[in-house]
Formats: structure tokens, sequence, C-alpha cells
């Protein structure tokens, strides 16, 4: 799912402000844990578990008066806590390159405590973008990939849960041991490794149980050109 969405980095309050329509999400900065600008203009930001965020309603846009409201309606941060950015076409990369060095300079100087900035700066900067949340995790994984700058080459997985769909890229050198231990810590889920299957080109499910089975998954997905490799856990 994506949404059309304005990013504001406010320079007085310390804060990030996701705004959707009349929607603001505020985000304080201490509540990030990474943003970053990548060589495909997009930005990534990733923030804390359970980050604090607040809902306000601001019919009249960004100088007007914002009223508190007790939930999102938008349902965008529910659940999430990585999110990706695409720019608008117009904004150029001299903006965005800006932005993301304003959030730098300001969490450094939320950590430092200083009384006051050392350059002068403006209150407010914002970029007009596409805002990718919700089951567009191989958008966000792929960013990841780009902006690893690692260059190896990885594979698309989905993880099949029985309520949960995750996507998720991985190096084609990661042992199999590696890639559960992944997706249990990104996801925060238990794994029964005596379950775990994939499926094949003829739809047939095949057990994984150790790098040998995992080996034979990837061969077959590099020989017929597959896009992703579908991981069961139930």
């Amino acid at each position: 799912m994506s949404q059309k969405s304005v990013l504001v980095l406010r320079y007085i309050t310390l804060e990030l402000c996701i705004t959707i329509h009349y929607t603001e999400i505020i985000i304080p900065l201490n509540q990030v844990r990474k943003f970053q600008l990548a060589s495909n203009r997009n930005i990534y930001l990733e923030l804390k578990k359970d980050f604090v965020r607040y809902y306000y309603n601001n019919p009249k846009g960004l100088i007007g008066t914002r009223i508190p409201i007790s939930n999102d309606p938008t349902n965008v941060t529910e659940g999430e806590n990585i999110f990706v950015f695409t720019p608008s076409e117009w904004v150029d990369i001299n903006t965005l390159r800006f932005f993301e060095e304003g959030v730098r300079q300001l969490i450094i100087h939320q950590i430092q405590n200083q009384p006051k900035l050392n350059e002068q700066i403006v209150q407010v900067s914002e970029i007009n973008s596409l805002i990718y949340i919700g089951d567009e995790k191989d958008q966000i994984e792929s960013f990841n990939s780009i902006i690893s700058g690692d260059g190896k080459e990885v594979i698309l997985l989905t993880c099949n849960f029985i309520n949960k769909k995750h996507s998720l890229r991985v190096s084609k050198e990661s042992s199999f041991n590696d890639i559960l231990s992944t997706i249990r810590d990104r996801y925060q889920v238990n794994i029964n490794p005596n379950i775990i299957t994939y499926k094949n080109q003829v739809n047939d499910k095949i057990n994984l149980i150790d790098d040998e089975d995992w080996n034979s998954a990837k061969w077959e997905f590099e020989m017929t050109k597959a896009n992703k490799i579908d991981l069961y856990f139930f």
C-alpha cells in the first residue's frame, strides 16, 4: 500500500511530521533509529519499536491550528516502524540532501543536549512524497539492499505465516540459519524448524531443514529465473 504524503522536518520542536490529507503524525526525533537518502532518491526511515507519536487534525494545512486526536485515521503507522518515501520528481537532489543533513544534525544536537545549534537554519523543511507502508515491505527491503552498498546478489523471500506475510531480501551467501535468525529478529516471530517448507516451480511444498535443502532451493531459483522464493512457516 502507498499513500501521497508530505514529510516535514520541524527544526524548533525537533520532530518529523508525516502529513496525509488533513492528518498530521508527529514523531519526535529521539524516536528515529535511521534516516538515510539513497542513490535512487528514496528516503529510508526506521523508527524505534513501539515508537512514540502524536496525531493531529489540521484542516488548514501546516500553518493552521492543530487539533489533537486520539488515533491515526490513516492507519499509516499501525504495526509499522520502517517506511520508505519516494519524493516527487520536481524535488531536486540538493533539497533532499539538505533535509537528510538537517535530520542528522538535529539528532546529534538533541543527543548532545546543546543549548543552541551551531549555525542558523530554517524552521521547517518539507518534501512532497509517496510513502510505502504495510504490505510494501518488498519496497523497503529493496531500498535496504540499495543503501547497504555491498554489491552482493540478493534473493527476495516471501515469508508466509498463518496470519501474516513478509517480504525480505537476503544475500545469496547467507546460510539457512542466518536467514531464520534474521526473520525471528526482524518480525518478532516464533519459528518451528520442523515445519518450514518452500514452494517449487510446480507449486509442490518441499521441506527446508538445513543448508543442503536451502542450496537446492537457491539452485532452482537460479535455473528457473524466478523472481522470489516462497517460504512457509505453518
